[in-house]
């Protein structure tokens, strides 16, 4: 019972924004039925008279507003289900990598600048790959951007010149 529910919420989370939408306008359209805008009112029939542009934008946001405010409060209340009690299930563990290549005892040019698991998904791969820049590449240029601080040259260009420098 206990791994249904489990099954159950992560379902529910990992698709919170179809839920927030449709369960948005299902409220959206009950609440139109329910929450009717009174027209009959003096000031409203008024406004319709002397600036309709204003009184067709009133009447467009009302309704706008009965199907948004419900989403944006489905949308929180999910999206604080995600952060507090969501957890990922790990299908396989993750596998190791292949000893690093000493620059010095590498048969040609290239530059590791990191770990390559799945491309399109932050989670560990059963068979990771070193992610390198072959020699071609490192003809184009390779850019580090970030701020001040940020770890440009300790993280990319000195491991970088000790691996280019240590080739031979």
């Amino acid at each position: 019972m206990v791994s249904r529910l489990k099954t159950l919420c992560r379902i529910l989370v990992r698709y919170r924004f179809l839920l927030s939408a449709g369960l948005s306008t299902a409220a959206g359209i009950i609440l139109k039925s329910i929450i009717l805008i009174p027209v009959a009112d003096p000031l409203f029939r008024y406004a319709a008279l002397q600036r309709p542009g204003i009184y067709r934008a009133f009447l467009w946001s009302y309704g706008t507003f009965l199907f948004t405010i419900p989403f944006l409060i489905l949308s929180v209340c999910l999206s604080f289900a995600y952060i507090h009690f969501y957890e990922e299930e790990t299908a396989q563990p993750s596998g190791n990598l292949a000893e690093y290549p000493e620059p010095q005892y590498r048969h040609e040019l290239f530059l590791i600048l990191g770990e390559l698991h799945h491309q399109l998904e932050a989670a560990p791969s059963a068979h990771p790959q070193w992610l390198s820049i072959p020699e071609k590449g490192l003809y184009t240029g390779v850019a580090a951007l970030g701020a001040i601080g940020s770890g440009k040259t300790r993280g990319l260009i000195l491991p970088a010149m000790h691996q280019l420098f240590g080739y031979s």
